[in-house]
């Protein structure tokens, strides 16, 4: 009984802590792991969504939400009404919050122009904040266990950076699991798991278009043995042992360029990502050296621009290696054209 007694006190004394370190699981399982600037809003919009479900039990139980809200017994001497008033209040402004920060994660081109259409986001804020607020709980749930399963395999996780449109979210999985497959990965392509899909599809019905942005509606897996890959929309996690991660990590940074997906997300570097696309598939339907000679000084340009971009380091990275791998191939490219022309002339 007295070891109980401990138990139970030590957690009350970090249920703060734990609660914490649940949340950042459940959050980055959710959406998956976004950019920092990204990061920082959707962190915002998911503890004001779990503030917001508290502060509604709060409005039935006064002593509850209390005890959530701050881990504190609620004293006899206060008036519970004044608490039911405080806490209905919060639940009617957080929705708000919760929409106008949901805003913020959309591109200013994308972002309503006038002041009503602005007003109707924010709205829509109250059936996005219930339903993030239903998931995450679930999730809450989730996350450790998953965790706690990934630890008694032994495995290890990854995450690259991605920006998936949601038209083209099938098209991406497909890419990835065949780019895996030329390295001798073979894995099957399933829905994922209905701990996963389901407070998914709980929030993407409540939240509607505005959490497609962050959330697939149909969570796809690519599984093999000892390999599990789940796609996010800005989110690619790779989970298994170390070395089949490492492996699949190599395949997909070689093979997952110049596709639909982005590996940037900022709007500058992604328009740079789009140049590189076009000039690598210029250059494979490329056969005269004339046309080579002037996509290698095009690259040169590129080279040269990317010094002065205003992006973070991982983007810079990212466009480098896409340089690179455009110039491997333009110069294997030119490694055939140029003897099949020198014997021409020669002739």
């Amino acid at each position: 009984m007295i070891l109980l007694q401990i138990v139970l006190s030590l957690l009350l004394q970090n249920m703060g802590r734990l609660l914490n370190t649940a949340f950042g699981w459940a959050t980055s399982m959710l959406f998956g792991r976004v950019p920092q600037q990204r990061q920082y809003y959707l962190s915002a919009i998911g503890f004001a969504s779990f503030l917001w479900l508290i502060v509604v039990i709060g409005i039935a139980l006064p002593r509850v939400g209390a005890f959530l809200l701050a881990f504190i017994s609620l004293p006899d001497s206060i008036d519970h009404n004044w608490v039911r008033l405080g806490m209905a209040i919060s639940a009617l402004i957080l929705p708000a919050i919760v929409g106008y920060l949901s805003l913020l994660l959309l591109e200013p081109e994308e972002r309503p122009p006038d002041a009503l259409g602005t007003v109707r986001a924010v709205l829509k804020g109250y059936p996005y904040t219930c339903g993030l607020a239903i998931t995450l709980v679930m999730m809450l749930v989730v996350a450790p266990a998953m965790k706690l399963r990934d630890l008694l395999k032994g495995w290890s996780n990854r995450h690259i950076p991605v920006v998936v449109a949601g038209e083209d979210y099938f098209d991406v999985v497909e890419t990835i699991q065949h780019a895996l497959a030329r390295g001798g990965l073979n894995m099957k392509q399933q829905r994922a798991s209905f701990v996963l899909r389901w407070p998914t599809r709980v929030f993407t019905l409540l939240a509607g278009s505005r959490g497609d942005a962050v959330v697939a509606k149909e969570l796809l897996t690519l599984r093999g043995p000892g390999l599990e890959i789940l796609l996010h929309p800005s989110d690619l996690v790779l989970r298994g042992t170390e070395r089949k991660v490492v492996q699949a990590l190599g395949l997909i940074n070689e093979h997952l360029a110049f596709t639909n997906a982005y590996l940037t997300w900022s709007k500058e570097a992604r328009e740079v990502e789009d140049t590189l696309t076009t000039l690598w598939h210029s250059i494979e339907a490329t056969t005269r050296d004339a046309d080579y000679r002037r996509e290698e000084r095009e690259i040169y340009r590129l080279r040269n621009d990317l010094q002065s971009l205003n992006i973070s380091t991982t983007e810079w990275e990212v466009l480098f290696r896409e340089i690179l791998l455009i110039e491997c191939n333009l110069l294997r490219r030119l490694s055939h054209v140029q003897p099949r022309e020198s014997s021409t002339q020669h002739t």
